[in-house]
């Protein structure tokens, strides 16, 4: 009985156009985005001479708006239609990044406006990242959500490594600017194929909710958040997780650049091994989490997650980049291990009318931390070494599979063992509010 629903499920998947066009156009986004995501520290690196603590201080930048604008984020996902707003994410990263080759040929590239950049990109980022966990439950049926997300991973997994790959080709043939102009169009064309979409998206039933609300909403989700002890335990080991992680994200660039003497093209190697590990961790949760349960997935995928950044800082002499791979390939096995699990337990447990504020609140928690991680791995690079600031983040990274193995996360084994809802009185007084 199993088996036929997932093979039905499958094969709607393969036949829903719109779906596809979702799929196809993030999957475009994500290969170009790689692309930025080796240019950008080079740049600054290379054009504007930027030191080890700015260049970390830049990718803390894009995390700012997690703390600034997330909990409002999700208010606004919750009162409008969400795929307007995922079409408004991919134009506003376009002319945000065209903004720099522009500098560039122009002479006029600084660090502020690379700072300028960090940050309205991560505002789009993050609108788009809360927009599109909430939109995909109102595009395909509850009994697909798995098979969606894991597809979603699987694929971006996919451009990502050929993204990598290509793009430290790319920026060792022609320069780091032609990188970002081709991440550009990627953006470009994925709000196109958005645009194509023929299923219509119903109106929220709270879209016409008083301004006055808005910090109501806010409050509402932090309560989903907080008041359920596996919320809390998910989104603490989130958060420990990721500030380990943007210790990493800071200085790796820098590690591989001036302590091992990597090129671009060596780094692309061991972004795209990273890759191919999340591919391969994206097969990983389905067979996972039937046969263990999600709540041991999560503490397996974290555990990975910590062997992975702790053997980081070992990499040296000949096997230097033999080791960087293996490290950062296994600690992208953990990502979709962890992330398309929860992602699908969220989706299936949480109302529709509160999906954006779960979701906003779960990331401002969780990604506020990262400007944190990067100024703290930016201060140990500067003051001592970026292998110092890895070591760190190894240590660190152990406390995530700690909290969880510790708290009542790791007994939940399906969405049925989850189930969210919106304290009694909110959710009275929503009904009374009609669209």
């Amino acid at each position: 009985m199993t088996a036929a629903v997932e093979h039905k499920s499958t094969a709607t998947l393969w036949r829903n156009a719109d779906f596809m066009r979702l799929w196809i156009g993030q999957t475009i986004s994500e290969l170009g985005s790689k692309v930025s995501s080796l240019a950008l520290p080079l740049i600054a690196i290379t054009t504007v001479q930027a030191s080890d603590l700015e260049v970390s201080t830049i990718a803390g930048t894009m995390s700012l708006p997690a703390i600034a604008i997330s909990l409002y984020l999700g208010v606004l996902v919750d009162r409008v239609r969400r795929r307007p707003l995922l079409i408004i994410a991919h134009a506003g990263r376009a002319v945000t990044l065209l903004t720099v080759p522009l500098a560039i040929w122009q002479g006029w590239l600084t660090l502020a406006h690379l700072y300028a950049v960090a940050f309205f990109m991560g505002v789009f980022n993050l609108l788009f990242q809360v927009a599109n966990s909430s939109y995909l439950p109102t595009l395909i049926d509850r009994d697909q959500l798995a098979d969606g997300n894991g597809k979603l991973a699987a694929t971006g997994a996919a451009a990502s490594a050929g993204g990598n790959t290509v793009g430290g080709a790319l920026i060792a043939a022609i320069g780091t600017a032609w990188g970002i102009v081709a991440d550009v169009a990627t953006y470009v064309v994925a709000g196109l194929l958005l645009g194509l979409i023929r299923k219509p998206e119903e109106r929220p039933r709270r879209s016409h909710t008083p301004r006055s609300h808005v910090h109501r909403d806010i409050v509402e989700g932090f309560r989903l958040v907080t008041g359920h002890p596996v919320l809390r335990a998910l989104t603490c080991a989130a958060v420990v997780a990721n500030l380990s992680y943007a210790m990493v994200t800071s200085v790796f660039t820098l590690f591989m650049y001036k302590t091992l003497g990597l090129t671009a093209a060596a780094m692309g190697i061991v972004f795209a091994v990273g890759n191919a590990g999340m591919l391969l961790g994206s097969v990983l949760p389905k067979r996972t989490t039937r046969r263990i349960g999600i709540g041991p997935t999560a503490v397996l995928a974290t555990a990975l997650a910590a062997v992975g950044e702790s053997g980081l800082a070992l990499s040296d002499g000949r096997w230097a980049l033999g080791v960087l791979a293996v490290c950062h390939g296994l600690y992208w096995v953990s990502v979709p291990l962890f992330n398309v699990p929860l992602a699908t337990l969220y989706q299936g447990a949480c109302p529709q009318h509160l999906q954006g504020r779960l979701n906003a609140t779960v990331r401002f928690v969780a990604l506020g931390i990262f400007p944190i991680g990067a100024v703290l791995a930016g201060v140990l690079s500067e003051a001592y070494s970026s292998r110092l600031a890895l070591v760190t983040a190894g240590v660190i990274a152990w406390g995530a599979p700690l909290l969880l193995a510790l708290s009542s996360a790791r007994r939940v084994r399906t969405a049925d063992d989850l189930t969210l809802v919106a304290s009694p009185e909110i959710d009275q007084e929503d009904r009374k509010v009609t669209p």
